[in-house]
């Protein structure tokens, strides 16, 4: 004799029943593991994206092999966000003209120079909002190109320049 299974609440979905199977984390998160104080990713759907290492580095995750894991990561806070894409933005060169925005390289402008997390494109920029030059999106981050001061070229060249 066949054994009958009966589920109550035959109206919901397995992911009303079951929702913590079902729920994808997107977001920054880092972990608190004693291995690395350093790591600080982004989620999309539970897998990481990009982010920094366990040494710091700045990384892509190309495999998408490494999922959310709720004993371990925990949701950063935008502070904590910011103040790391400032210190990879410093280390990387950034100055006033010295890159094109990703967006819209053409129209890359002079700004206010602060710096911001826009969570809903994902975005490190500078600038205000609306008026702003994208310095990193998706994980890839603007080129820097070297930029001389008048007096650098001139000594450079051995020129005048008015």
């Amino acid at each position: 004799m066949k054994k009958k299974f009966i589920i109550k609440n035959q109206n919901k979905t397995l992911k009303e029943l079951f929702p913590e199977h079902f729920t994808k984390f997107t977001g920054w998160a880092k972990t608190n593991t004693e291995l690395s104080e350093a790591w600080l990713m982004y989620f999309k759907n539970n897998i990481i994206q990009y982010g920094f290492g366990g040494s710091g580095e700045w990384r892509i995750n190309e495999k998408k092999q490494y999922q959310f894991d709720s004993e371990i990561d925990y949701e950063a806070t935008n502070i904590e966000v910011e103040s790391r894409l400032i210190e990879e933005a410093k280390r990387r060169g950034y100055s006033e003209n010295n890159y094109k925005c990703l967006v819209s390289p053409e129209f890359t402008h002079v700004t206010d120079g602060i710096l911001f997390l826009d969570e809903r494109t994902n975005c490190f920029a500078v600038g205000l909002e609306g008026s702003c030059n994208i310095l990193m999106k998706d994980g890839v981050w603007a080129e820097v190109f070297n930029v001389m001061t008048k007096k650098e070229a001139e000594a450079k060249f051995n020129i005048v320049i008015r």
